[in-house]
């Protein structure tokens, strides 16, 4: 009966190596693609980044607007130097953002 305890045992170390190294191999492949996904995006959210700072919409609107309305050059110089432009940019990007992600389904959202 040794024999067959020893050869049992020896084949359930076996196949504990094999799922030791699936389970490896499959942890390797994840980590893989998460770093190809994650440099992927970061890539294009760097593009996306630069392109809308070299831009400075909000400012550009925000004098358009001001010269339309008649406002004094001395308070549009005031309001550009405190960044109220970029702060309402700010604020409608972050309004943006949430809105965007309320398109996802909460199955895939949340845990």
């Amino acid at each position: 009966m040794s024999g067959f305890s020893a050869l049992f045992q020896w084949l359930a170390t076996f196949w504990d190596w094999v799922l030791t190294f699936f389970k490896w191999a499959l942890d390797g492949l994840l980590l893989l693609l998460q770093f190809l996904v994650f440099t992927i995006l970061d890539g294009l959210f760097t593009i996306v980044e630069t392109t809308l700072a070299a831009i400075n919409l909000s400012s550009v609107l925000f004098n358009y607007a001001a010269s339309w309305s008649s406002l004094p050059p001395q308070l549009v110089w005031l309001i550009n130097a405190a960044g109220l432009p970029q702060c309402f940019a700010l604020l409608g990007a972050a309004y943006m953002i949430r809105l965007t992600l309320n398109l996802i389904p909460s199955v895939f959202t949340r845990v």
